[in-house]
């Protein structure tokens, strides 16, 4: 599935510091997004996907 077309995000958090990183297409089926810092262990993330059709859908790690 190519990944134009979407909006995306991460949201990451640990303790109280919370972080969201946009995620550009790298490549035909891949996302790359840069945080500011290493993301700790233990700290939860959530992967934001949204397509053109205004759908939406979440993954927790």
């Amino acid at each position: 599935m190519s990944a134009k077309g979407f909006s995306r995000a991460l949201l990451i958090v640990s303790g109280s510091g919370r972080e969201t990183v946009q995620l550009a297409v790298a490549g035909d089926t891949a996302l790359k997004g840069e945080a500011k810092a290493a993301v700790p262990a233990g700290a939860k993330v959530t992967l934001v996907l949204k397509n053109a059709a205004g759908k939406s859908g979440r993954v927790k790690f």
